[in-house]
């Protein structure tokens, strides 16, 4: 189940769209069949077919999923029939004034959320596969086999049963979990577990459900329930070690008089000054000192994550290893 699934401007993801979009959008199952089909055009035009979903859905269910998938709030592109690879007729590369390809442009870097645009690829290829992009602040978790699904199952059970969410089965006993998170996820292979993929953002896509996949069988979605936010022993695991800052990380609170709040920019400097030895240490102590500000309620808990994470991250400390170390300074103070 591990997608060569790896977005374009058009593939970052949206807020999800309204419910009453999708049936708009496939509601006219009585507009007039389009009987020419047209083959498959290398100089692709969009809209120049003006498919309507009825023709997709005469000529196939994956054109119609496609469009429940951008109902979702996903930007999707065609991906070839029993395949995971795009469907580079569809979506080709784009060229340099000399008319040579330019990497990293076509396939999944042309998803897109414009039904003019989906109609048409799909009235070309009506049995092409659906590549869905996650978008910003969205990611995949990949469960490739028994051995992850166990992973994952203890895992829960050691630190809480997250959210039921939007779930996948690509085959027996394989699934895509889908999540949102505030921080910056990766794409990774194998890293926070063995035969665990993550696909985040606008760098990496899966196959969406009902594709055919290269074995024969469908993909499944068997839980239709709205994503959920990522537990945090997830983010931990899936935050890039190299990168671990929080996106729109605020200013530092007014510091009102307050003799703690006055101390954080002391406890910053000694943070992000900690040397190689010390650097846990003091970060766990930093952290205990937010948790003690959170607890007189001076500062929320997600703004004394990402001052740790502002102070920690400077002194070489993973995105894992911070939020790890400030979870257990908020648990000591609790038991």
């Amino acid at each position: 189940m591990a997608e060569h699934e790896s977005g374009s401007e058009n593939a970052a993801a949206a807020a999800p769209t309204k419910p009453g979009y999708l049936s708009n959008c496939v509601r006219a199952f009585d507009a007039p069949i389009n009987t020419k089909f047209a083959p498959i055009n290398t100089k692709f035009a969009p809209g120049k077919q003006a498919l309507l979903p009825a023709d997709l859905a005469r000529r196939g269910r994956l054109g119609v999923d496609a469009l429940k998938w951008v109902a979702r709030g996903f930007a999707v592109f065609p991906c070839r029939p029993r395949d995971k690879a795009p469907e580079w007729r569809l979506v080709p590369k784009d060229k340099d004034p000399d008319g040579n390809p330019i990497d990293g442009t076509g396939g999944f870097k042309k998803a897109t959320r414009d039904t003019t645009v989906i109609c048409d690829w799909w009235g070309r290829v009506p049995n092409a596969n659906i590549g869905v992009v996650p978008g910003d602040g969205f990611f995949v978790l990949d469960l490739d086999g028994h051995d992850a699904v166990s992973w994952f199952i203890n895992a829960s059970g050691r630190h809480g049963e997250p959210d039921k969410t939007l779930t996948v089965r690509t085959r027996e006993g394989r699934f895509h979990l889908y999540f949102y998170a505030e921080w910056e996820i990766a794409c990774s292979t194998s890293r926070i577990a063995p035969h665990v993929d993550v696909k985040a953002g606008t760098d990496g896509y899966v196959i969406g459900a009902p594709s055919i996949h290269p074995d024969g069988h469908a993909y499944k979605i068997v839980r239709d329930l709205p994503i959920a936010e990522a537990p945090r022993w997830l983010v931990d695991l899936a935050l890039p070690d190299e990168k671990p800052a929080a996106p729109g990380l605020p200013a530092i609170v007014p510091f009102n008089g307050n003799r703690k709040l006055r101390a954080i920019p002391g406890i910053l400097s000694l943070v992000a000054n900690a040397r190689e030895g010390e650097r846990n240490k003091i970060t766990f102590w930093a952290a205990c000192r937010f948790a003690e500000m959170v607890d007189d309620g001076l500062i929320t808990r997600r703004y004394a994550d990402e001052l740790l994470v502002r102070g920690a991250a400077s002194s070489g400390l993973s995105g894992r290893e911070i939020l790890t170390t400030g979870r257990s300074a908020f648990n000591r103070g609790r038991r």
